[in-house]
């Protein structure tokens, strides 16, 4: 059994929910410049078929009154190329923060945004499996999200293909719109990754028509299930390869691992509005297992050896 479920909604709605909050002080996102009362983005997340389950596509959009801080501050370590390594610090606010701020640094609150509506949004460009190029979005609680009769094409776009979010306005945002181009589904070349001492990872991927249309961003996980000790973040052309130096790698196993390492490849274009400080992101996401010489993960104790339980961490020990 495994806890990759590349297909589950809920991943996708985590996953865009953390980007439309990308733009965060913490150093880690993309910050648009701009004089606009407004930060957030509406995120078009394509997720790979993986077995039984058809690929499909998802669409959430947050804005907020401002920047979302971040509770904890990853402390950029060593580099090689285009990646680097991070590691957490939890920043400790001796007078508590209280329900609406979040201590962003040591005696340092700073207040939580709110969500707010921009409006109906009508797009363009993503189509849908009834046939149709368009259809509107109304904020459900300051969240946008194609209604339920709405299900789209996997992909909704050809590469290169206009696709537009028009948004109306509110009382705080002006109308607006932002667009971009269509991305092609990514197609990593390998279906898992074995990490071995001293060897760097070797990623692989079928480029683009038009390499320089789109960027990939990759993230190294091997704790997240323990409570992270840490991630290796890359970012570079969209070229078919890249490669995460052995020294890297090496750092991130010595900070510890827990069950069901993976690395995440993401193809992405992000287009912003500057007057108001929205980002359409549109992002072809792959998920890769990666094994780790002698950790064995595990959701129950039946799949470890003989001797050893399945541990809090997903891991046998």
């Amino acid at each position: 059994m495994s806890l990759f479920r590349y297909g589950s909604p809920v991943l996708v709605f985590s996953l865009a929910l953390l980007a439309a909050s990308c733009m965060d002080d913490s150093g880690g996102g993309k910050t648009p410049t701009g004089n606009g009362p407004s930060f957030g983005s509406f995120q078009v997340s394509l997720v790979e078929p993986t077995g039984t389950t058809q690929g499909f596509t998802s669409v959430l959009g947050l804005i907020n009154t401002g920047p979302t801080p971040s509770s904890f501050i990853w402390e950029e370590g060593a580099k090689s190329g285009s990646c680097r390594i991070f590691t957490p610090r939890v920043p400790f606010c001796e007078t508590t923060c209280g329900s609406d701020a979040i201590c962003v640094e040591n005696n340092t609150c700073r207040d939580s945004p709110t969500p707010i509506s921009v409006g109906k949004v009508s797009v363009n460009g993503l189509k849908t499996k009834a046939g149709a190029a368009s259809f509107n979005m109304d904020p459900i609680r300051n969240l946008y999200q194609p209604a339920g009769g709405v299900i789209l094409a996997f992909p909704p776009f050809a590469e290169g293909d206009a696709v537009t979010f028009t948004a109306g306005g509110d009382t705080s945002v002006a109308a607006f719109t932002v667009s971009a181009k269509g991305i092609a589904p990514l197609a990593a070349l390998k279906d898992s990754f074995a990490l071995a001492d001293g060897k760097p990872i070797e990623l692989e991927w079928t480029p683009p028509k038009d390499p320089g249309a789109s960027f990939v961003s990759v993230l190294v996980d091997l704790s997240h299930h323990g409570g992270t000790k840490g991630k290796i973040e890359c970012e570079g052309p969209d070229n078919g390869k890249l490669e995460i130096a052995a020294v890297l790698v090496d750092q991130l196993k010595a900070l510890g691992v827990s069950g069901f390492p993976k690395i995440e490849i993401s193809r992405k274009v992000i287009s912003t509005n500057a007057d108001v400080n929205v980002s359409l992101v549109l992002e072809s996401l792959v998920t890769r297992p990666l094994a780790i010489p002698g950790l064995i993960s595990c959701i129950e104790n039946v799949e470890c050896p003989d001797g050893l339980t399945c541990q809090k961490d997903f891991r046998c020990k």
